[in-house]
């Protein structure tokens, strides 16, 4: 079975006057999962921002280190302290864990449900009831298939418009039928989240209520891309390296004049320099067929 890929996109709006966002969101990936934090700290500017990134960092990292979904939120529902006037804690957490086989595992804490788009169509992901640590949290599991979407969002999202453009604001439902009618038009993950957060500063009236993400994640296949740079420090590998590198998937680069006429060499396809400059600071690209982009080595790899 061919692997998948995550594709996470990001956008955030801060309330207004904030210079900080209240929510914060964290990416991990292992070799073998694509694990997403977000959290959503009571409040806004710098006190939100301060325990939303504490939310953040304590479950990536003990995500990312291998411990139990179970423990996790286990740590963090009994690290969290609760606000005494409002009887609710000062951040919220929101976990996606996908593998590279495709199977989503979502975990909400005081927070809008994940939307789930297949198809153009979307529904809001499975999750059920539990208790742990004393809170109840909604934990759901699921099998991706290749071109799915999750979005995540936090309230300020969901309250878009209240008392304004939109009395009761644009609520989940709202959001869920954006996501369907912009679904077929979008690409990838980031253009989706670009496109629910403008939506969000509309109904906002361009001065956010509150500080607003949008997370969406696609599932894809892996996209594969080798670049090739420096020649071997032994010349009698130049054969192999060459060889190595042509075998591989997808899109292929050379950096270097050196290992680009190594290259040419090895494979018998001239080395052709196009001399017009697109950028001053930076030399022109070559070509040689079969690759897929030629260029100079250290100064276009620091730019």
């Amino acid at each position: 079975m061919e692997l998948l890929h995550a594709e996470v996109g990001l956008s955030q709006l801060s309330k207004a006057g904030e210079e900080l966002c209240g929510d914060n969101v964290e990416v991990v990936r292992t070799a073998t999962d694509t694990i997403i934090v977000i959290s959503d700290g009571l409040g806004s500017g710098v006190k939100a921002n301060i325990l939303a990134t504490l939310t953040t960092k304590i479950a990536s990292s003990m995500l990312k280190r291998g411990i139990p979904l179970e423990d996790v939120v286990d740590t963090i529902t009994a690290t969290l302290p609760v606000c005494k006037q409002r009887k609710i804690a000062y951040s919220t957490f929101h976990i996606i864990k996908i593998s590279d086989d495709g199977l989503a595992t979502v975990v909400e804490f005081d927070c809008p449900s994940t939307f789930l788009k297949r198809n153009n169509h979307v529904i809001v992901f499975p999750t059920v009831e539990k208790v742990v640590g004393g809170k109840v949290i909604r934990e759901g599991q699921l099998s991706l298939q290749e071109n799915d979407m999750l979005v995540a969002v936090s309230d300020g999202v969901i309250h878009a418009g209240i008392g304004g453009l939109l009395k009761l604001g644009w609520g989940w439902q709202g959001i869920a039928q954006q996501l369907a009618s912009e679904s077929a038009k979008v690409i990838n993950a980031d253009s989706l989240s670009q496109q629910v957060i403008r939506c969000c500063q509309g109904y906002y009236l361009d001065k956010a209520g509150d500080d607003s993400t949008v997370v969406s994640v696609k599932i894809r296949r892996p996209l594969h891309l080798t670049i090739l740079t420096g020649p071997p420090a032994d010349r009698s590998y130049d054969q192999k390296v060459v060889k190595r590198f042509l075998q591989q998937p997808g899109k292929k680069v050379i950096a270097g004049g050196t290992t680009a006429n190594i290259v040419s060499r090895v494979t018998s396809r001239p080395l052709k320099v196009n001399l017009d400059y697109h950028d001053p600071a930076i030399p022109p690209t070559g070509r040689i067929e079969g690759i897929d982009l030629v260029t100079e080595g250290v100064l276009t790899l620091n730019a």
